[in-house]
């Protein structure tokens, strides 16, 4: 019996390229948006109908999603630099509203909605992040806790999701941690690796972190898919380990020495640019927001 048609959105990147491999091993129809610009090398072997996709107009994504019974929306928005917090919120809404609309009108039946683990966070303003309890899927974020446009805009766009839930329409929430692994094309962790090697990424003490491979990401996006239960958030997560101790990892088998566990000013900026580069930042509070020496 042939598999059902499953759409990806953000089927190019990181995280959609491992959804893309994972689904086609597993016998799935596919169908795969991309931008004009997007690069697409290390997919192309995939047997898989391409729709260049415009994730901001209305008529591109039905195109896109047109006859798929569930879709997996990979293409999660990242805030620029130059967006203040309220405006990254706004377009980041946008989009979602855009790509669920889309999924209505074409009557899709299932949406696998990848947000964040950042979204669990949960802090207490007045004390440090490190005094927050451990969380699983039923913590919720609170607006305004950090003051950091990817957990605002990440935890704004889940909270659109359950409008259309309660309209009938099944979406299952999944919420990676810190992404590694092959097919990172843009970068993001090489970057964070590469700080490493340069001895700008610090280890501060207490600071615990949960890593994945993108491979069983992927699998667990899967599972989410065939399993998952409607208005559900899942976190799809690896071993949780002191942050010092994955930074000699890296530290360690790049042949590099162990970085110092305190950090200068500028030091604290780099890393804090490169944490919401590699995974928003590895599921846990914003680096900024940590109390760090320097």
């Amino acid at each position: 019996m042939n598999k059902p048609t499953i759409a990806v959105l953000g089927a190019t990147g990181f995280v959609g390229g491992q959804v893309l491999t994972a689904l086609s091993r597993s016998g799935y129809r596919l169908r795969a948006g991309y931008r004009d610009t997007s690069i697409r090398w290390h997919v192309e072997e995939i047997k898989c109908e391409w729709l260049q996709t415009e994730l901001e107009r209305s008529a591109s994504v039905r195109r896109l999603v047109r006859g798929a019974q569930a879709v997996i929306d990979c293409a999660g928005y990242i805030p620029k630099r130059s967006e203040g917090i309220g405006e990254a919120r706004r377009r980041g809404v946008a989009r979602l509203r855009t790509v669920l609309d889309a999924c209505q009108r074409e009557e899709v039946r299932r949406v696998v909605y990848l947000s964040s683990a950042a979204t669990t966070l949960q802090v207490d303003v007045k004390d440090s992040p490190r005094s927050a309890s451990i969380a699983d899927e039923t913590s919720l974020y609170i607006p305004g806790s950090v003051d950091d446009s990817y957990v605002e805009t990440k935890a704004a766009m889940e909270a659109e999701l359950y409008r259309y839930i309660a309209s009938g329409l099944e979406i299952v929430v999944a919420l990676p941690t810190g992404v590694f692994g092959p097919g990172d094309i843009k970068g993001r962790a090489a970057r964070f690796i590469d700080a490493v090697n340069r001895g700008e990424i610090g280890s501060p003490e207490g600071l615990r972190v949960n890593i994945s491979d993108g491979r069983d990401l992927a699998q667990g996006i899967i599972t989410a898919l065939q399993r998952g239960r409607s208005g559900r958030r899942y976190l799809l997560g690896g071993n949780t380990i002191g942050y010092a101790t994955f930074v000699e990892s890296i530290a360690r088998l790049i042949e590099v020495e162990m970085p110092r566990p305190t950090m200068r000013a500028a030091a604290i900026r780099r890393a804090r640019q490169l944490g919401e580069c590699v995974g928003g930042p590895f599921g846990c509070a914003p680096l900024s927001t940590f109390q760090l020496s320097g």
